[in-house]
């Protein structure tokens, strides 16, 4: 089923709408997406290039790209965010920094970053983050390439946003089925990383018995001095 066909599944209304109009169901659905985004940023990421010219200072943001803007490459080397008021704190000057590679930026509002120093050349940098989820609208009514766990917590948001006016309990009990969803997804992506516990084997006894600087192994193999 499309995600569309599961949020009026939610709202009964199957069989197409009734007390919303469709256009309500395409708000829900749109909105609760930015939401679960949001709650599962680290859960995909998209890059874009960002050309950056001489003497940059604030740069645009590719918004119809990247919604939650992470961190920059430039040659294999992480540029970090941080803010004005730690650029402040560091030096009450650092408008007057010399001109150089930019090694920060910081987050100036929804459409631009602010470099740190200015820049003193063109620099060619990757710009890593949150892509935007995809629109549902007349001529699309589902999400691909996604995770089941995941389309259920947008299709539990949707309609507990639809339920909120009328039905506010049942619509909280959306809300806690979305979230719940949500964790089972964090659940699933940490447990398929090398460090999960469940991969790890335990020790033996005589490597356990040789660890540490006191090694009571020595005991066993007759010289404990």
């Amino acid at each position: 089923m499309s995600l569309l066909s599961d949020i009026q599944l939610q709202v009964d209304e199957s069989q197409g709408p009734v007390f919303w109009t469709i256009e309500q169901l395409y708000d829900a659905a749109n909105a609760a997406q930015l939401e679960v985004w949001l709650n599962l940023k680290d859960w995909q990421r998209t890059v874009y290039t960002l050309n950056i010219p001489a003497n940059a200072d604030l740069v645009a943001l590719p918004e119809s790209a990247i919604m939650i803007p992470q961190f920059i490459i430039y040659n294999g080397v992480k540029i970090f965010p941080t803010t004005t008021a730690q650029l402040q704190d560091w030096a009450t000057n650092w408008k007057s920094q010399d001109k150089t590679r930019p090694n920060w930026y910081v987050l100036w509002d929804a459409q631009h970053i602010r470099l740190f120093p200015n820049s003193d050349a063109a620099y060619t940098f990757q710009l890593w983050g949150v892509p935007l989820p995809t629109e549902i609208d007349d001529n699309n009514h589902d999400i691909l390439n996604v995770d089941p766990l995941v389309k259920r917590a947008v299709t539990m948001r949707a309609a507990s946003k639809l339920l909120e006016e009328t039905q506010p309990q049942l619509a909280d009990a959306k809300a806690l089925e979305a979230e719940e969803f949500e964790k089972q997804y964090a659940r699933q992506q940490r447990n398929t990383f090398g460090d999960n516990i469940m991969r790890l084997r335990p020790t033996t006894a005589w490597d356990q018995a040789n660890f540490g600087d006191i090694k009571v192994g020595r005991l066993f193999m007759g010289t404990s001095t």
